[in-house]
């Protein structure tokens, strides 16, 4: 048995929480209210009857010498910062990684850096400016993204295929914001292949990797806004991929430097001529370590996350399975607390928790978040993955859920099945080919070897049957 601390400040943690007590663990879920919390009676409700809490305020006064710390959001650096300071066992929140997701310009300037393209990004204070330099750009086309992460909905890509449509449509849209006190970029928009890899790393050592092909469009077909995400899918791929080589390999020099502990991830547009880096935003609770953790894995997921937090890394790749985790995020519209959850009893362990609490036996919502949890599903390919999470989504009952149902379809803009052919197309996740020679080099001389062995253990053989056989004919003459 572990003992496990998950700290979080909106809840996404619970559903690790609640996997690692159902698992055999013991388990706390170490809260921290923001002081601008504007809903915190049901910010408290969260995990209520489902897992201990505690606040955070009260560990950090003494805390466990023998707990393992995840955060499950990139939040509260110098607490975590602190917790390394005094030899715990942290994952998450270090000050670089708060400020690589966080820092835009920062995050830019390390992709640059490390040789990864960006596309061409103006910067700007004033909604004017910026529909003044998209008249002056007109045959381009440009995507709109809010400074301020928490109106990240406000993302813009239009959808017109010809440049200077998409451009008329995006100043129209400018000219309907409200002025972003933040400020915002437009960026230009590159055509190719959206997607997401993410590695691992232990004192500057990669050693596992996986890609996340994600969908952020709230409703079915690709309308609505961007959400944080909508469904996605993930699956392992190797460290001498081309895919990785190409896009988040290229950051390992420098890692290997700083000596860096932890995650990273790119989320890159992968095009015919360049890949181009658009963020970075390793957070914990969020759709696609569920599903890798829920879905992928073949070990508990404290004996995946302490063994990588303890530095045992050597096979990694072993604790997942082969094929495709999928993931769909079950919400409502207007959060509100007390709404009765069913979840089948046979369906519990493919069921991740956000905004949920128990009592009397039974789940209810708490009307914190909008999000109540994600159903998750495993198989061998894309389709069938999806109709084993949509399965879940399905028998997981509460009043005006909402969920897309169309994540194993093709006939949409950004279908993941289609980027996965696209990328696999590519090659993108296939082993490095020299890699893949010189392991059948390295198996040649290996048979090569045992073969030498096998000759001389013959050799040696004879040499004593031989030997017997001159000592017994010598007695017979004696």
């Amino acid at each position: 048995m572990k003992k496990i601390i998950i700290i979080s400040q909106d809840g996404s943690g619970l559903g690790f929480a609640k996997l690692a007590q159902d698992q055999g663990d013991k388990v706390l879920l170490a809260t921290a209210m923001q002081k601008d919390e504007e809903k915190p009676k049901e910010f408290n409700l969260v995990g209520n009857g489902i897992v201990p809490k505690i606040d955070l305020k009260e560990v950090l006064k003494n805390p466990p010498k023998d707990a393992y710390y995840i955060f499950d959001q990139n939040f509260l650096p110098e607490i975590s910062d602190n917790l390394r300071k005094e030899g715990l066992k942290v994952n998450g929140a270090s000050s670089f990684m708060v400020k690589a997701e966080h820092d835009r310009e920062f995050g830019v300037g390390l992709a640059k850096k490390v040789g990864l393209s960006i596309p061409p990004t103006q910067e700007f204070k004033s909604l004017k400016d910026g529909i003044k330099f998209l008249e002056q750009n007109k045959d381009k086309a440009y995507v709109y993204k809010p400074n301020n992460s928490s109106k990240s909905y406000t993302t813009f890509v239009p959808s017109s295929e010809k440049d200077t449509s998409a451009n008329e449509e995006l100043k129209i849209y400018l000219s309907s914001l409200q002025e972003p006190k933040e400020g915002f970029i437009l960026q230009e928009r590159i055509k190719g292949v959206e997607t997401n890899f993410e590695v691992y790393f232990y004192e500057g050592k990669p050693f596992f990797a996986f890609c996340d092909l994600e969908n952020k469009r709230k409703l079915a077909g690709e309308l609505g806004e961007n959400i944080g995400c909508a469904f996605d899918y993930v699956f392992t791929v190797p460290l001498n991929s081309k895919g990785i080589q190409k896009t988040i390999g290229k950051f390992f020099p420098l890692f290997e430097k700083m000596k860096y502990t932890g995650t990273y991830d790119v989320n890159i547009i992968v095009s015919e001529r360049d890949n181009y880096y658009l963020e970075t935003c390793a957070r914990f609770g969020y759709n696609s370590h569920p599903n890798l953790l829920m879905a992928l894995a073949k070990d508990s997921f404290s004996d995946i996350y302490t063994s990588f937090m303890d530095g045992k890394i050597d096979n990694f790749y072993d604790h997942f399975k082969y094929g495709f985790g999928a993931s769909v995020s079950l919400y409502i519209d207007h959060p509100r607390t007390g709404l009765p959850i069913y979840i089948p009893e046979d369906k519990e362990n493919q069921f991740y928790h956000f905004d949920t609490y128990k009592k009397d036996k039974q789940y209810f919502t708490a009307g914190y978040d909008n999000y109540i949890g994600i159903a998750v599903g495993h198989a061998y390919t894309m389709e069938e993955a999806a109709e084993e999470a949509l399965d879940v989504a399905n028998k997981v009952k509460f009043p005006d859920k909402g969920f897309r149902n169309d994540m194993a379809l093709k006939t949409y803009s950004n279908a993941p099945i289609n980027r996965y052919n696209a990328l696999n197309a590519m090659k993108y996740f296939d082993a490095d080919e020299i890699t893949k020679i010189n392991q059948t080099l390295k198996d040649h001389e290996k048979i090569i070897d045992e073969t030498k062995k096998n000759i001389e253990d013959i050799s040696n053989e004879n040499k004593k049957s031989i030997n017997s056989i001159n000592e017994a004919i010598k007695k017979i003459l004696e």
